[in-house]
């Protein structure tokens, strides 16, 4: 079974494999950990999340051996969404709270390496705010509050985000844009399913369906 749209890697096939090519003729370690989160993409993308898995593993280690920790960074969070889509798609009770499990562990790292040892980078760390607030409402870990307050940051870096080494400022909405307003659908289903039980509302007003302002980030 394919993981659910929502939480597969962001791969555009044919320019992905374009792109793939095109990083290999670089031949320096940036260049090989790109190739390996692409394929990584790609795998993920065809519902091939083990090999995805083992791809993200190698760009990891590649990142730690060269003291790259962007790509560091780059290659937990998009553990940390692999994780959650084989929560999503594996049967068995307990496996699917182990991979949810990881995912907050692979989230979690991804913060705070990319807070410590990346701090200019504002959009990296905001997307690693945006996935690990994603995480902590995936069902086997349900911490709404928690996945507010990630949401919270998410939308103040990005708010004060003028300019980024390494993620330029899009002249659209991209692909983190469209993780943020995954982030705040899921904490609006949190509140309405609250609402329903007759709980407390535990969403702020960082839940909404608008952008953050106005202008573009």
């Amino acid at each position: 079974m394919k993981p659910r749209r929502e939480t597969r890697l962001n791969a555009g096939s044919e320019n992905a494999k374009r792109l793939v090519i095109a990083i290999q003729l670089a031949g320096d370690h940036r260049g090989r950990g790109s190739v390996l989160l692409i394929s990584a993409s790609l795998h993920a993308d065809s519902g091939d999340l083990s090999s995805a898995a083992t791809e993200l593993v190698r760009a990891y280690e590649l990142g730690r051996k060269k003291s790259d920790h962007i790509l560091m960074v780059r290659a937990r969070i998009q553990q940390c969404i692999v994780e959650n889509a084989l929560s999503e798609t594996d049967g068995d009770g307990a496996l699917s709270y182990s991979h949810a499990e990881r995912a907050r562990i692979f989230a979690e790292d991804a913060v705070s390496s990319g807070e410590k040892n990346t701090p200019h980078y504002i959009r990296l760390i905001a997307h690693a705010y945006i996935w690990l607030g994603i995480t902590l409402l995936n069902p086997y870990i349900s911490d709404p509050n928690e996945g507010q307050i990630c949401l919270q940051r998410a939308e103040g870096l990005l708010q004060d985000h003028e300019a980024d080494g390494y993620y330029p400022k899009p002249a659209t909405r991209d692909y983190i844009w469209d993780d943020l307003k995954l982030l705040r659908q899921r904490l609006g289903q949190f509140d309405r399913e609250y609402s329903r039980q007759g709980g407390c509302e535990v969403i702020g007003p960082g839940n909404k369906d608008n952008d953050i302002s106005g202008e573009e980030q």
